[in-house]
């Protein structure tokens, strides 16, 4: 009987002191998930980009198809940027047809984790992405 006595309310500090350790790791655990699936998001948007700008036969159109893809692709993965930045390089449509060419397409997204209470944790993590789509040597490029 002595030692209940001594042992009265221990749960409660034990679950006191666990409670906001726990709570961290959750929060740390959803955060990194987060910024994962953010960038695989982001990488897909990169190929699409790319892909959708190598279609095209100027580089003009393809900075603009590059935008309006990776805009799709990320509003369909149900991505938030706070900030977006889509950069095409399209200086190989320069090269006359029957010359290999590809088209660079790099992303980057800032996503916002102020959400999340992780002390350490930044409020926001800029997540790049980028890929490259060859363009087709015998198609007609201006």
């Amino acid at each position: 009987m002595t030692l209940r006595r001594r042992d009265r309310g221990a749960i409660t500090l034990e679950a006191v002191i666990l409670t906001p350790i726990l709570a961290g790791l959750l929060s740390t655990a959803i955060a990194f998930g987060r910024v994962a699936a953010a960038t695989s998001n982001v990488d897909a948007a990169a190929y699409a980009a790319a892909r959708a700008a190598s279609l095209q036969r100027s580089a003009a159109t393809a900075r603009t198809s590059a935008q309006a893809a990776a805009a799709e692709s990320l509003d369909q993965s149900g991505l938030r940027c706070t900030a977006m930045a889509v950069d095409t390089d399209a200086t190989q449509y320069a090269r006359p047809a029957g010359t290999p060419a590809a088209v660079t397409v790099q992303i980057s997204c800032t996503v916002s984790l102020a959400d999340l209470v992780v002390p350490g944790m930044p409020g926001s993590k800029t997540i790049t992405g980028q890929a490259v789509s060859s363009i087709d040597s015998f198609r007609g490029r201006s």
